[in-house]
C-alpha cells in the first residue's frame, strides 16, 4: 500500500512501480477500512511504515500496536532540526511516538542525526542502523589486502538512497563522476 504525497518537494515525481501494489488514494473508505481490518487480523506479518504522516499511517500504526503486528518504522528525522524547535512542540512528538510504536517495533535509523534523534528524543536504542557511508570495504577486515573487484571494472554505478531534492546535490555528485577520465558514464 502506497501513499501519494502531493508534497513537490520530496522530488520523486510519478513513481512506476512494477510488483503488485494499490494507492491509497485508488481506494474508497470502504477500501481503506478493509485494508486496515486486514491488519488488524494479522494477515501481515510485518508492516513496514515510512513515517506516520496522515491519518492512515497512524491508524494503521495503533491497529499494529493493539494487535502485536511485528512493524518496522522508518523516518529521516534530523536530530539538528528538532534540537531548535519548541520544547511544547518536542514533547508531543515524543508522546505521539511512544503511543504509535511498541516498545517491539524495529526502527531504521538513516545516518548519524537519525540515530541521536531516536536515542536523545524518543529514548530507543538497539534499533537498526542504516549507514550512509561504510568505513571499509566488506572483507577488508580479515583479509591482508583489498579484496579482489567483483564488479564490472568498465562501469560506475552510483547508488543514492534519499529524497531527489536540490538540496542534497545528487546532480552535483553526478556531474563530479562523469568529470573523471577513463570512466565510462550513462
Amino acid at each position: 500500500m502506497y501513499v501519494k504525497s502531493g508534497d513537490d518537494s520530496r522530488g520523486w515525481g510519478e513513481v512506476h512501480l512494477s510488483h503488485p501494489h494499490k494507492f491509497l488514494s485508488d481506494l474508497s473508505l470502504a477500501g481503506r477500512l478493509a485494508w486496515l481490518l486486514r491488519v488488524a487480523v494479522r494477515r501481515f506479518s510485518v508492516v513496514v511504515c515510512n513515517g506516520n504522516a496522515g491519518t492512515f499511517r497512524r491508524a494503521a500504526l495503533l491497529i499494529c500496536r493493539m494487535a502485536r503486528v511485528r512493524t518496522v518504522y522508518r523516518c529521516d528525522t534530523n536530530m539538528l532540526d528538532i534540537e531548535r524547535e519548541s520544547e511544547i512542540r518536542r514533547l508531543m512528538r515524543r508522546c505521539a511516538l511512544r503511543l504509535l510504536l511498541s516498545r517491539r517495533t524495529v526502527c531504521w535509523t538513516i545516518g548519524y542525526q537519525n540515530q541521536r534523534f531516536w536515542m536523545q528524543e524518543v529514548g530507543r536504542r538497539g534499533d537498526e542502523l542504516i549507514p550512509y557511508e561504510v568505513e571499509v570495504l566488506p572483507g577488508y577486515v580479515r583479509a591482508r589486502e583489498l579484496p579482489t573487484r567483483q564488479t564490472d571494472r568498465s562501469a560506475v554505478r552510483i547508488l543514492y538512497v534519499g529524497r531527489l531534492v536540490k538540496h542534497k546535490n545528487v546532480v552535483t555528485l553526478l556531474h563530479a563522476f562523469m568529470s573523471l577520465s577513463g570512466l565510462p558514464y550513462q
